[in-house]
């Protein structure tokens, strides 16, 4: 599956839709921050989290009435590292809450 590459004016969004692109196979685990029903909210929050410096992006996820915007924040190898990341964002007060997510179902950035 390729990967097709634009960035919107507040950052990437990335479609979830079939599997991760292999050349990312080692990087199965991302944190997601937030959620929302607009895309622009989607995108102010990521464009302060890249002035915070973080590698954030939001998603599109959902069909039909409803679509949501899933913020999330970089990609680890495993669940394990995740975490401590988001704990450390978290203790910074940087992000009010996250969880950790699959970053396999990723597959397209536009």
């Amino acid at each position: 599956m390729t990967r097709q590459y634009t960035q919107p004016e507040a950052g990437p969004v990335i479609e979830e839709q079939g599997s991760a692109p292999q050349q990312e196979s080692a990087r199965h685990f991302t944190i997601q921050v937030a959620a929302y029903l607009k895309e622009k909210d989607a995108a102010r929050y990521v464009k302060m989290l890249h002035e915070k410096g973080q590698d954030a992006f939001y998603t599109r996820a959902g069909k039909g009435a409803k679509t949501w915007f899933q913020v999330k924040i970089s990609s680890f190898p495993t669940k394990t590292e995740a975490q401590a990341f988001g704990r450390k964002l978290k203790n910074k007060g940087i992000i009010d809450d996250f969880y950790v997510a699959n970053y396999d179902a990723l597959s397209k950035r536009r």
